[in-house]
């Protein structure tokens, strides 16, 4: 069984570790932004594109090219994240409400965060 995870600085995310909510710009789309990130995560350039790339891999970020990646609204993250998820391990994807839950869960902390 695989347990997939990402390093991102100091914080471990993934199976088998606390929920890890990622709040900030929706989209990575210059070298800039990604060096300020960087910065501020107190890690270098190459583990924020690392820790980016793995979360794409997790279905967390979809790419839009080689350096630019994109999150999703939280309740397709969720869903996307879970349908990974079932297919690294090969299990049925069907709706999950829980996951559902998760979702809604995250809407307003996002919806907020973006109107302020």
């Amino acid at each position: 069984m695989l347990n997939p995870s990402a390093q991102i600085g100091d914080i471990q995310c993934g199976c088998g570790h606390p929920l890890l909510v990622i709040a900030g710009p929706c989209v990575i789309e210059s070298r800039d932004l990604v060096f300020e990130i960087a910065e501020k995560l107190k890690i270098s350039v190459d583990e924020a594109r690392k820790a980016s790339k793995d979360l794409m891999t997790f279905g967390a970020f979809i790419d839009i090219s080689e350096t630019e990646f994109e999150a999703m609204h939280p309740r397709f993250t969720v869903v996307n994240m879970y349908r990974k998820m079932c297919e690294r391990e090969n299990i049925e994807f069907k709706r999950n409400k829980v996951v559902d839950g998760i979702g809604v869960i995250l809407e307003k902390p996002y919806d907020d965060a973006r109107t302020k």
